[in-house]
């Protein structure tokens, strides 16, 4: 994960069976509301965001969040978390320089063909169709990833949702990167955002980071 990022991005990760303390669920009482599986989840990433926190320098270490459940990360520094239900990660920094983070992680080949009509447009599925079906599970994984991704980059500052069509992905396999093509119905100057993802055992992580001179 760290070779997808800057050096001056803190990554954690985590996969231990944590369980919510007393202090957890007065500090997210939505907690008491989820199965055991989801509650492990939620604290892996909060405890992900924790770590990548401290290590990005910042005082307070505590994600709170938003109505709409996205992240409030503390003043002065953004981040991004994932999960599945093996393992969460986290990425944080300082906001003096960058101006959004968007990571995801993805079990390898999750996105069967079904899936991956809901997920790709006309553009992408003709790309995926060039390969042998395992690979195109792989590749479609990526592209679902790579969606995600660019959506937890660009919903803080856009602060709308958007489907999956809105987001045309390019990738460069050789490269390890993709360039993610945003249609007009997002609410953002941007028009294109380079990203960067790696297959890593069983996971497909994907990254894209907004600077303050990205525009």
């Amino acid at each position: 994960m760290k070779s997808l990022l800057p050096a001056s991005v803190s990554c954690a990760s985590c996969d231990d069976p944590l369980s919510p303390s007393a202090q957890d669920l007065r500090d997210h009482p939505r907690l008491q509301r989820m199965a055991a599986p989801r509650q492990t989840e939620f604290l892996r990433g909060r405890h992900c965001a924790k770590t990548a926190l401290i290590q990005a320098g910042a005082s307070d270490h505590h994600v709170r969040a938003h109505e709409d459940r996205s992240p409030i990360w503390p003043q002065g520094f953004i981040g991004s978390i994932s999960h599945t239900k093996e393992i969460a990660i986290a990425v944080a920094a300082s906001a003096s320089n960058l101006k959004s983070i968007g990571i995801d992680i993805e079990r390898r080949k999750r996105v069967t063909d079904k899936l991956a009509q809901e997920i790709c447009i006309a553009s992408e599925l003709d790309w995926l169709s060039g390969f042998s079906t395992d690979q195109s599970h792989d590749l479609a994984t990526l592209i679902f990833s790579a969606k995600e991704t660019i959506y937890k980059c660009l919903y803080p500052s856009v602060q709308h949702v958007f489907g999956f069509s809105a987001v045309t992905i390019l990738p460069d396999l050789d490269a390890g990167s993709f360039n993610a093509v945003l249609s007009s119905e997002i609410d953002t100057d941007y028009t294109n955002i380079q990203g960067r993802f790696c297959f890593s055992g069983q996971d497909v992580i994907t990254s894209a980071i907004l600077t303050r001179a990205s525009l």
